[in-house]
C-alpha cells in the first residue's frame, strides 16, 4: 500500500498560528489549522509533499511531513448471518476471545 503525507506549516520565531494563517492566505494556499499545525495539502504522495515543503520553506515558512496514521486498515470478513443481534454479539465475542476484533454490522 502507497504511504501519504500531509504538509504541515509551523509558526515562526514570535509569531501565532493567526499569523501564520493570514502569511499563508497572502500565499494563495487555504490552509486548515490542525492539532499538529497548519495543514497546507491534504494527504499526497511523499514526492509532492517534499516539493510542497521546498517550496514554503523558500517562501521562508517552516515546515514538517506528517505521514499518514499508520498502514491500519479495515478487513471486512462476513462470518455469517445470525437470527438475533444476541447471537450474532455471542459469536463476536467468542472470537474476540480467540484475539479477533471486530463488531456487529446489521445488515438490511
Amino acid at each position: 500500500s502507497r504511504v501519504l503525507y500531509r504538509v504541515l506549516a509551523l509558526p515562526g520565531d514570535g509569531e501565532g498560528y493567526g499569523g501564520l494563517i493570514q502569511r499563508l492566505q497572502g500565499l494563495g494556499l487555504a490552509p486548515e489549522l490542525t492539532n499538529e499545525g497548519a495543514a497546507v495539502t491534504g494527504l499526497v504522495p511523499l514526492r509532492s509533499a517534499v516539493e510542497t515543503a521546498r517550496g514554503l520553506r523558500e517562501q521562508g515558512v517552516r515546515t514538517r511531513l506528517e505521514r499518514e496514521g499508520g498502514a491500519a486498515a479495515f478487513r471486512v470478513v462476513r462470518v455469517g448471518g445470525y437470527a438475533t443481534a444476541a447471537e450474532a454479539e455471542q459469536v463476536r465475542a467468542e472470537l474476540a476471545a480467540r484475539g479477533l476484533e471486530g463488531f456487529v454490522v446489521r445488515e438490511r
